[in-house]
């Protein structure tokens, strides 16, 4: 995550950014899968992880991978490049979404999702990313 800190929006909710994963090609062996569905390999991920307030154990409440993650991942443009954003729900909210997440990587592109669902993988419209938004910031290079 470029030295980023981890994210989170609640005493129980930490959100990370992942880029390449050892032994991480094809672990959706390019099916949908709902972001509730648990990977043993999260690669190219946007990944929301919750605290048990009993236990104190960590364990995957969600995730978004982008359905070009093995290409990300061949042409070194990681995801997990960068952190992840919680903007503040009190000014950015749209659509009927009230918490959003935020990656960029170094691709060039950012990934706006709804932080409540993060969006699986290839769960969009015909095998697409279900997101909020993809962007390309304005003068955007692309980081080797």
């Amino acid at each position: 995550m470029a030295g980023g800190a981890i994210a989170s929006d609640n005493a129980g909710r930490l959100f990370v950014s992942t880029g390449n994963a050892e032994g991480g090609g094809e672990v959706n062996q390019q099916s949908p899968a709902s972001g509730r569905t648990h990977l043993d390999t999260l690669s190219e991920a946007i990944v929301n992880l919750v605290v048990d307030s009993q236990t104190g154990v960590l364990s995957q409440e969600d995730y978004f991978e982008p359905s070009t993650y093995l290409a990300m991942d061949a042409g070194d443009r990681d995801l997990g490049a960068g952190g992840v954003c919680l903007p503040d729900s009190t000014v950015f909210s749209g659509g009927g979404i009230s918490r959003l997440a935020v990656a960029c990587g170094k691709n060039g592109l950012c990934f706006v999702t709804n932080a409540d669902n993060l969006g699986g993988f290839k769960m969009g419209s015909a095998g697409g990313d279900a997101i909020v938004q993809m962007i390309t910031p304005p003068g955007t290079c692309h980081f080797d």
